[in-house]
């Protein structure tokens, strides 16, 4: 994680921001509109504010965009605590994951 986004975080309470949350932030802070967003980027205002509000999800190519507009990196944007926790679901596939896998193993 970059200096700046450490700074940035340190400036919140210990509370996790969400993607969406993070882009507001420093799009405000840098007295950016979300007009003025998607002159530089090109990506709709409309699909901004629904990014903003967690309404969509943030995909890569996004995240590369609105990193390059913004002065971060993408995963700064994509995992804005600093680490990917694993949610629920992505336990689960693993399991099941796991489990197939061990299972085709004994099969051969």
């Amino acid at each position: 994680m970059s200096k700046k986004m450490m700074d940035f975080l340190n400036e919140f309470d210990s509370k996790e921001l969400t993607s969406g949350q993070l882009i507001r932030s420093f799009r405000t802070s840098k007295r950016l509109t979300l007009k003025d967003m998607e002159e530089i980027t090109g990506m709709k205002s409309t699909n901004l504010s629904a990014i903003e509000n967690d309404k969509i999800s943030l995909g890569v190519h996004s995240a590369e965009l609105l990193a390059a507009a913004l002065g971060l990196h993408p995963t700064d944007i994509l995992f804005p605590n600093g680490q990917w926790a694993k949610s629920k679901q992505i336990l689960r596939i693993e399991k099941k994951s796991s489990e197939l896998i061990k299972r085709k193993e004994k099969a051969v």
